[in-house]
């Protein structure tokens, strides 16, 4: 949460000229379906209990075929490693990138965007969810440091190639 990776992705996607696909949309999706209410909390939840509900192979493949997608995708929202294996395994090819961000910046973004209190984002930052992405790191083929999204956008391009 509040890494820039959503941001990334729509960049990404432009200079590409590629479809987005975001697990957090999905999920939005998903909730309002169900009458559920729309907050971080009840999100992430819905998140676990999809993914509990379907199994993560299931899952991703409702999230990846939901559009009917025949071209190349950027997926925005990944957050644990069964998810990044069941995309490899669907994927012809695939990469992973991984944004480092330290959490005081997450912290102030958080805050600044969804015009949250300290406590609410860090209350946010424990759910099982969250606590799952730094394992992703070592699947990725790339980590950011938390740079400029042009910057950023010029690594990923230069491994896409």
């Amino acid at each position: 949460m509040g890494s820039g990776k959503t941001s990334l992705a729509r960049e990404l996607c432009g200079r590409l000229n590629w479809k987005l696909i975001s697990f957090g949309s999905f999920v939005r999706s998903e909730a309002q379906r169900r009458g559920i209410r729309i907050d971080r909390i009840a999100l992430q939840q819905l998140g676990e209990d999809l993914i509990a509900e379907l199994g993560p192979d299931d899952f991703v493949r409702q999230v990846l075929y939901s559009d009917n997608i025949n071209s190349n995708i950027v997926i925005d929202g990944i957050r644990h490693v069964k998810i990044w294996q069941t995309i490899q395994v669907l994927a012809q090819r695939s990469l992973l990138v991984y944004l480092d961000v330290p959490e005081e910046i997450r912290i102030a973004r958080l805050q600044q965007r969804d015009n949250l209190g300290i406590d609410s984002v860090k209350w946010a930052m424990l759910h099982p969810m969250e606590r799952n992405i730094p394992l992703l790191r070592q699947f990725s083929n790339l980590v950011l440091i938390d740079d400029s999204t042009e910057a950023m956008v010029a690594q990923i391009m230069a491994q896409v190639r």
